[in-house]
């Protein structure tokens, strides 16, 4: 058995183990378990909200490098060769760093989280769309929209009975455990969202520090060259 086997095994265990609590100590922790998963939505739309003005932000601050790279080359023999290099390489290098960004927020957008594909520890059918198979089926092409009823009307029907049956047939310990999944899986969405943040606001630092040290080594060589006599 694999080591991913023995896990599931154990975690089924311990789920099993919940059935043992009174009746009220489950009622509590359920009650507990939804205040945290609202908690932890919360959380993530806040981080995600700031990972999305950021995204916004390099996009439009990536069409005014690109018009100020294309006005410092329109005037640049009205420029000095060291403010033209000094404002053309700044343009430059803040450009790459915004295209960076943007494509990892890309790629960040389109990550395959873990949990996506464990149908039994992964999304459940009551908080998401992801733990009802049937909507999955449901065609969601924008642009030619299907008119077949087994891509549309029949999954959004099944979908809808998988729901109501779900209902039916949940009590409290089936309750408890999917919450608990479920807030778990929510914790590691934030724990993502928070890490694909931080790696966007680190593009921005070292965007700095690079600009920085370019600064650095421009105003190096204008001065060395200065000394030695060679004007530019």
């Amino acid at each position: 058995m694999s080591k991913t086997e023995d896990i599931k095994k154990s975690i089924k265990k311990d789920i099993k183990s919940l059935k043992k609590l009174s009746k009220d100590k489950i009622i509590e922790k359920n009650n507990d378990v939804k205040s945290m998963i609202n908690y932890y939505r919360i959380l993530t739309d806040k981080v995600e909200d700031r990972r999305i003005k950021h995204f916004e932000f390099s996009i439009q601050y990536s069409i005014l490098l690109i018009a100020a790279i294309a006005l410092f080359i329109s005037v640049s023999d009205k420029l000095s060769h060291f403010i033209y290099l000094l404002l053309l390489g700044i343009a430059i290098i803040q450009l790459l760093f915004s295209i960076i960004s943007i494509g990892l927020y890309t790629f960040q957008s389109i990550y395959p989280y873990p949990f996506l594909d464990m149908e039994e520890f992964g999304n459940k059918w009551k908080w998401f769309y992801y733990g009802n198979k049937p909507i999955l089926q449901i065609d969601d092409y924008a642009i030619t929209p299907s008119k077949d009823p087994s891509k549309t009307t029949i999954p959004y029907l099944l979908g809808l009975q998988n729901f109501i049956n779900s209902y039916l047939h949940e009590d409290d310990n089936k309750s408890i455990s999917d919450n608990i999944i479920h807030l778990y899986l929510l914790q590691v969405h934030n724990y993502y969202k928070n890490c694909f943040y931080h790696q966007l606001y680190s593009i921005s630092r070292y965007s700095i520090i690079i600009t920085i040290v370019y600064l650095f080594l421009i105003s190096i060589i204008t001065i060395t060259l200065s000394i030695i006599g060679i004007h530019y």
